[in-house]
């Protein structure tokens, strides 16, 4: 029985699963893998407020009914195109084109629901760049994007994520990293254990 467990258990890896509402209905934005969700809005609606509109190009409109609403900061409401990247449980925005082009960094933190700006960071305003967080969770590398004269740059920029963290969320990114190492260990001795059950029950039929 044991065995027949675990086999069950192999077919659960690798497998790809709908994001779905709370009734367990997918929860899909547009019909058509061809639309383009660039300068992609929405808006809340419905008589509780329980809607989530998003329109895109070129006249499409959906409506979801999950979603969490989160404060935006007004520094960085008006700008688009910047380079995000997800830090334990912060993000962090580079630069955006919007009325002008941004050369500060925005930091939010999911934990505390709050927002940090660092103004006139950058080295020069910059959008459409890339931001690329290490394999160690312990810079961010900032490459490519256009200027403020709409010119594309060859440009990369290393950053130290402590510039941006503070220590307690440093330190939760070392608890966090600690705890997936752990996990990835347990799943790669329950795959070992997975694949020698498999070769005992593949001999035993032979």
């Amino acid at each position: 029985m044991n065995k027949s467990k675990e086999l069950n258990k192999l077919n659960d890896y690798n497998e790809w699963s709908p994001f779905t509402d709370n009734h367990n209905d997918p929860i899909i934005i547009g019909r058509d893998e061809n639309h383009n969700y660039e300068g992609v809005r929405t808006v809340i609606g419905g008589i509780n407020n329980h809607l989530l509109f998003i329109t895109y190009y070129e006249n499409n409109i959906s409506v979801t009914f999950q979603f969490q609403k989160l404060p935006v900061c007004h520094d960085i409401a008006p700008f688009y195109k910047y380079a995000y990247v997800c830090i334990n449980d912060v993000i962090l925005f580079f630069g955006g084109c919007g009325n002008d082009i941004s050369k500060s960094v925005y930091k939010y933190s999911i934990r505390e629901n709050k927002w940090v700006t660092f103004e006139n960071i950058l080295h020069s305003p910059l959008y459409n760049c890339v931001a690329i967080l290490s394999e160690d969770n312990m810079f961010v590398h900032i490459i490519g994007g256009l200027n403020a004269k709409c010119e594309s740059i060859s440009i990369h920029m290393k950053s130290e994520v402590s510039k941006w963290l503070s220590k307690e969320e440093m330190k939760k990114g070392i608890e966090l990293k600690a705890e997936e190492e752990k996990e990835g260990e347990e799943k790669e001795n329950e795959m070992k254990t997975i694949v020698i059950i498999k070769k005992q029950t593949k001999n035993k039929t032979k």
